[in-house]
């Protein structure tokens, strides 16, 4: 039973093989049973074509590379290569499996013959050519259209905005818009600014202060009145204290009596004036 199940899944191999060959055939860019394909994936930004080719040619002679990229020509991080011997491509797969490479751990992987996809190489080797999507689309839109083109497309905007207000007529919010119809919203009309005073008012205004506004008293009731009246008689008034008297320094005795005989000389010192004229009265006398 073992060798006729073996058998049947080489004959179904064998098939798959045949037929791969003949769509192969068809395809100039279809893989080759004598060459082994890896997949590379998690792939580092910067990694590209070039880089992947030079990289792995290290290994052994590299005949197709291809980085899958989106419609923006951006990397999506995995791509294939294709070797010439399949041995080269086990190796490799073995060996770069796990490898660290700017902070990314590779996934490499063999690719037997039977599960490469027909499509795989279909635009390797080839400049890649970035589309500018944006600008299509900005071409696309901004396009000069015919009187007709212009009253399809407002019919088609009238219809959806008939649907709107159904929709809000429903949900029972009382709401309008301007849109295509032709329906105008009725707008608040704007203040008019005042004008800009001349320059001599200006400066007037400048030279004398504006006048504080005098504060608006509010009426009193009689209720208030007396109440007040009551609070101030039931304040207990404040005595006024007497002034207190200066403090005088008692002055010991003997400092007193020192103090006494200094005024007493100094009262009895004569003046230089007085000197002079003492001594010109004596020699007045002995002449």
């Amino acid at each position: 039973m073992g060798i006729s199940k073996n058998s049947s899944l080489e004959k179904k191999d064998r098939r798959k093989r045949m037929k791969l060959d003949e769509e192969n055939a068809k395809r100039p860019w279809g893989p080759k049973p004598d060459r082994g394909v890896i997949c590379v994936s998690r792939i580092p930004f910067g990694f590209f074509e070039d880089e992947m080719r030079t990289f792995f040619e290290q290994f052994g002679t590299v005949t197709r590379v291809r980085l899958s990229r989106n419609k923006y020509g951006r990397s999506r991080h995995y791509g294939f290569v294709e070797f010439e011997d399949k041995e080269v491509a086990n190796i490799v797969a073995d060996t770069m499996d796990g490898y660290m490479m700017f902070g990314r751990i590779l996934q490499v992987q063999y690719i037997p013959y039977v599960n490469v996809h027909p499509d795989t190489f279909k635009f390797a080797n080839k400049p890649v050519k970035i589309i500018d999507w944006e600008k299509r689309n900005r071409k696309k839109v901004n396009v000069e259209r015919t009187a007709e083109q212009v009253d399809a497309i407002n019919q088609r905007n009238i219809q959806r905005e008939a649907k709107l207000r159904k929709k809000l007529a429903e949900m029972g919010l009382d709401y309008d818009f301007s849109g295509f119809e032709g329906k105008r919203v009725p707008e608040y009309e704007e203040v008019p600014k005042p004008k800009a005073a001349p320059a001599a008012a200006k400066k007037a205004s400048k030279a004398t202060p504006p006048a504080e506004p005098e504060a608006a008293t509010a009426p009193v009731s009689k209720k208030a009145v007396a109440a007040k009246a009551e609070a101030e008689v039931a304040k207990p008034k404040s005595v006024k204290k007497p002034a207190a008297e200066p403090v005088v320094e008692a002055v010991p005795a003997k400092k007193a009596v020192v103090e006494s005989s200094k005024v007493k000389k100094s009262a009895a010192l004569p003046t230089k004036a007085a000197a002079v004229e003492a001594t010109a009265k004596k020699v007045v006398k002995k002449k």
